[in-house]
């Protein structure tokens, strides 16, 4: 075997130590445990979601249960206005469209408009 191979072959398992010890050290940071973390207080959509659930484990006898229709009235009425907020801008916040006789970068000027520099 040649001598050049022999080195060539030390320098590549050299640089992937190199590589994999840089991984390590870059991914080797403490972390929080999980017991740390802080918890919302419960908000009105956890609610819905329990009583979503409770009404799930019901079955078929949730579609005769009063709480249960007025639960899935409220969810309904919360995805179909999840965009309610948005709805109330004006019309004419958006900028003008383009003229479509002008090009994207603006007027163009013709031949004529253009004046020879003496250099």
């Amino acid at each position: 075997m040649s001598f050049k191979i022999v080195i060539r072959g030390v320098a590549y398992v050299v640089l992937a130590v190199a590589l994999l010890a840089t991984a390590i050290a870059l991914n080797n940071r403490q972390y929080k445990p999980a017991g740390t973390l802080q918890t919302e207080p419960a908000s009105a959509e956890d609610d819905l979601d329990g009583e979503l659930a409770r009404c799930k484990a019901l079955g078929t006898q949730a579609a005769e249960d009063a709480r249960c229709k007025a639960v899935w009235q409220a969810s309904r009425e919360r995805f179909l206005n999840a965009k309610k907020p948005y709805q109330d801008r004006a019309p004419d916040a958006l900028p003008p469209a383009p003229n479509a006789n002008e090009p994207a970068g603006g007027r163009l000027s013709s031949p004529s408009d253009r004046t020879v520099q003496p250099q």
